[in-house]
């Protein structure tokens, strides 16, 4: 295999990289505009390994200035994710996925494309299945969606193999700042009341290092040509379970605070309200993120999961080793970024 990677300075992407070096597979990382500390790093990390790397600027109509040729199986990782942030860079997922997919020779080669679980927030109660027919609640979302159709119609207009993985939320050294798992762990410090109600939402999990090796089981796995599959560790604990084991990796104190049924019922009521098209991006966002953390977002990964022979690390021991390897915590990154 020959491996060419986007968002090879990403959480994923680098995780990726290195675990494809270790098989013996060669790499060509595509590498964005403007890293940020964090990925500089990753970037840095890289170079230390030799890895070829190209330019890839998803915002252009040519995202690379020369398209690479010497590689047979594209991993197409790169994303805008910051839900929290109302940008028109989110147009990278689709249209810069299509723009890309248009420079690059892809007869008879192999793609896996790497979606989210976003793209089905709409499912009754947070729980996903296969049959459910996605009406995604956030631009990051539609976007991703648009992204799995040109996927698959450019791998079948190309004859190229092509496979979708929606992934859960991950976790693991290098967390985004501003997701859930940073989020989290500034309100607990604070011992803000937000990060200690008893949410019960259900949200699936996969730590980064078991997605690196999902992908790249996957893309030397026939079985999975031109297929979608959701992806989970299948553990799906409860916002207010991750909380408490956060709070016990960090040393923070935690006091679970119960909120009555009704009350939950008006939050969630609340939540669907504002997120109405045309209403400020930051009500939709914040209400988006109460749904789920009320209903949760979580699927059964057992038929990716069997098939590939897999098994997952449990997260709690997960989110212990998350925090303590940080390259924030040691100082080796800036700790905001």
């Amino acid at each position: 295999m020959r491996a060419l990677i986007t968002g090879a300075s990403g959480f994923v992407g680098h995780q990726l990289a290195k675990l494809l070096l270790r098989h013996g597979t060669s790499v060509i990382a595509c590498i964005g505009p403007s890293p940020s500390p964090l990925e500089s790093w990753r970037i840095r990390e890289l170079e230390k390994l030799s890895v070829p790397m190209v330019d890839l600027d998803l915002r252009r109509e040519r995202p690379f200035d020369v398209a690479p040729e010497d590689w047979d199986t594209l991993f197409h990782l790169a994303s805008y994710v910051k839900t929290e942030v109302a940008s028109d860079d989110v147009r990278v997922n689709d249209e810069g996925t299509r723009r890309m997919l248009g420079q690059l020779s892809l007869g008879g080669k192999r793609i896996v494309y790497s979606s989210t679980l976003a793209v089905a927030d709409n499912a009754p109660g947070g729980n996903i299945t296969p049959d459910l027919r996605c009406a995604p609640r956030t631009e990051y979302g539609r976007t991703k969606l648009a992204a799995e159709r040109i996927v698959a119609r450019a791998g079948d207009q190309h004859r190229a193999g092509w496979t979708i993985l929606r992934l859960p939320t991950l976790y693991g050294p290098g967390y985004r700042p501003g997701g859930l798992f940073d989020v989290l762990l500034r309100l607990l410090r604070r011992r803000h009341p937000l990060a200690r109600l008893d949410w019960p939402g259900r949200i699936a999990l996969m730590a980064v290092d078991d997605a690196a090796e999902m992908i790249r089981r996957t893309a030397s796995t026939p079985e999975t040509l031109r297929q979608l599959y959701l992806a989970s560790s299948n553990e799906n604990p409860a916002v207010h379970e991750l909380a408490r084991a956060i709070a016990e990796a960090d040393g923070a104190p935690y006091e679970a605070i119960h909120v009555a049924g009704p009350i939950k019922a008006l939050l969630g009521l609340a939540a669907g309200v504002l997120q109405l098209q045309g209403l400020p991006h930051v009500l939709q966002v914040t209400a988006w993120r109460t749904q789920l953390l009320l209903d949760g977002l979580y699927c059964d990964g057992s038929p990716l999961t069997d098939l590939l022979g897999l098994t997952f690390r449990d997260w709690r021991e997960g989110v212990r080793r998350m925090y303590a390897e940080d390259p924030r915590a040691s100082g080796t990154v800036p700790a905001h970024s």
